[in-house]
């Protein structure tokens, strides 16, 4: 499984890359929205709401365009709104709230 990782803190990045790759997921990185969009084909991304060049749940809704319909979560320490919430909905992704545990990441990538 390839797991595109977007989140503006490089500790979270090492983190969380470090737990996927013991579980033999293939693992990219981005700090921003530009280097994220250059990573074309992935299964499952994690991408952090408030990003320091944007908004990651629009970059989110980018992503479900995709002809490969990779699986699509928002991370954040804030709950999503109602709006938020609709536009995850239509998009197919869900959220999952920061800080993710280890255990919590092998669960959502052994789905």
């Amino acid at each position: 499984m390839h797991i595109l990782l977007v989140d503006d803190s490089e500790e979270l990045l090492l983190l969380l890359r470090s737990v996927l790759s013991r579980l033999g997921c293939e693992v990219s990185c981005a700090t921003n929205i530009p280097d994220a969009k250059v990573v074309k084909n992935f299964d499952l991304a994690f991408v952090d709401w408030n990003l320091a060049d944007g908004n990651g749940l629009d970059l989110l809704e980018e992503f479900a365009t995709r002809d490969n319909s990779p699986s699509l979560i928002l991370m954040s320490a804030t709950k999503p709104d109602e709006n938020a919430s609709q536009r995850l909905t239509s998009i197919g992704a869900i959220y999952e709230p920061k800080p993710i545990s280890p255990i919590r990441l092998k669960k959502i990538a052994a789905l």
